[in-house]
C-alpha cells in the first residue's frame, strides 16, 4: 500500500490513502439498493477522517452519470463537492491496459467501463478501488487476473474491495 505524506499548516506530516470509486458505488447512496446502508457508512467514515483520504473517480464516471436523471446528477454533484472527489485525468495508458484486460478475458467487452475504472485506479496508483459490483468486479477471479496482468505489465495493483471490506481494513 502506498501512503502519500503531506504537511499541514504547522509542518506536521500526515498520510493519505488514494481511493477510487466506480459509478455504482456513488450511485448506491441514492438508489435504496442493498448496498445503500453500506455506502452511507463508507461515506460517514470519509467524513470522519477526511484528511486521511484522497478520493477519485475516473473520467468514465462522468460519462456514465450523464445518462442519469437530472435529480440524480445534482445529488452526485453535491457528493463530489462535499467530499472533494477529484476526477482523474484522461490517459491513453488506461486504454492500453483495458485492451490487455479484454484480451486476457478479465471481463467481457460488455464490461468495458468496469475495466476502464480498474485501469484508471491502476495507472494512477490508487491504494483502493471501491466497488459495489460483487458479481463482476469484486470477485476472486477478476481480482486475481488484474493482479496477474498488472504485475506482468509492471503496473500498480490497487486493492479491489467492497465498501464493507474497506471499512474492515480501516479498523
Amino acid at each position: 500500500m502506498l501512503y502519500y505524506y503531506y504537511q499541514d499548516a504547522k509542518g506536521e506530516k500526515f498520510t493519505m490513502q488514494k481511493i477510487c470509486f466506480d459509478t455504482s458505488t456513488v450511485c448506491s447512496l441514492f438508489d435504496n439498493s442493498t448496498n445503500t446502508k453500506e455506502v452511507v457508512k463508507l461515506f460517514d467514515c470519509f467524513a470522519e477522517k477526511l484528511n486521511s483520504f484522497q478520493l477519485f473517480v475516473s473520467p468514465i464516471f462522468s460519462h456514465e452519470i450523464n445518462f442519469s436523471p437530472i435529480e440524480l446528477i445534482d445529488k452526485i454533484a453535491d457528493i463530489i463537492e462535499t467530499y472533494n472527489i477529484a476526477k482523474l485525468p484522461k490517459s491513453q495508458k488506461t486504454d492500453y491496459l483495458v485492451e490487455i484486460y479484454l484480451k486476457e478475458k478479465v471481463l467481457t467487452f460488455n464490461h468495458y467501463f468496469d475495466l476502464s475504472h480498474i485501469a484508471y485506479a491502476s495507472i494512477f496508483s490508487c491504494d483502493f478501488f471501491i466497488t459495489c459490483d460483487i458479481a463482476h468486479i469484486a470477485r476472486k477471479r477478476t481480482i486475481q487476473l488484474v493482479q496477474k496482468i498488472n504485475t506482468e505489465q509492471n503496473i500498480f495493483i490497487p486493492d479491489i474491495v467492497t465498501p464493507s471490506i474497506f471499512m474492515e481494513i480501516q479498523k
